[in-house]
């Protein structure tokens, strides 16, 4: 443990460890409520919860589950099976590669880039979410409701637009939407129910 002025740093040592010998180890950390957390690894799974500060996550094999965040997320996997985080004050940015991601309640901005490839869920953006992926590239200004990303197919219900979608092939599902929508799919089904009391403009192409 390195104190430095009002920053501590945990130091594993993990580096002085030949390549062929592995070291295992579980950390059970209590912070100040308002501190912000920097983590940095190879391998391992981060949970964090209850952080007045901010989270920054920077790891080549993690899963990262995180709630109840008062500041802003960053996190950057190389492989992960799973990134979570719910009921985050700040914004969250996500970038990398991986399998399943899960957002919820984040009352900042969202921006994912990367390829994630697993079932990506959004729910209850109160600013706009943008995604950049292999597949697919998306910017929302709010989700109301839920949006869920699998391997074939988009299900979205309750977007405020301008919603922007660009995807390769995949099915597309959207209902109650407002505002202007602009999708485009290169191949696969489409199936959009507007909201019935104000029905936007739609670009659609496919």
């Amino acid at each position: 443990l390195i104190a430095n002025g009002d920053q501590i740093t945990v130091r594993l040592n993990q580096d002085h460890v030949s390549d062929r010998l592995r070291v295992s180890h579980d950390l059970d950390i209590t912070v100040p409520r308002g501190a912000s957390v920097e983590c940095h690894g190879r391998y391992g799974d981060f949970d964090v919860k209850g952080i007045g500060g901010s989270v920054d996550i920077q790891s080549e094999n993690a899963g990262v589950r995180l709630q109840e965040i008062g500041g802003g997320v960053k996190v950057n996997v190389q492989k992960s099976d799973i990134v979570r985080a719910v009921d985050v004050k700040g914004s969250v940015d996500l970038r990398g590669h991986g399998e399943d991601v899960e957002l919820e309640n984040i009352q900042g901005q969202v921006s994912l880039e990367g390829a994630f490839t697993g079932q990506l869920e959004f729910r209850n953006l109160a600013q706009p979410l943008r995604f950049e992926g292999a597949q697919t590239e998306l910017k929302v200004v709010k989700v109301a409701g839920e949006l869920r990303l699998s391997p074939g197919d988009l299900v979205a219900n309750n977007l405020i637009g301008p919603v922007q979608i660009n995807a390769r092939s995949r099915d597309v599902q959207i209902s109650n939407f407002t505002q202007a929508l602009d999708l485009t799919v290169d191949r696969g089904d489409i199936d959009l129910r507007p909201s019935a009391a104000n029905m936007p403009k739609m670009d659609v192409r496919t």
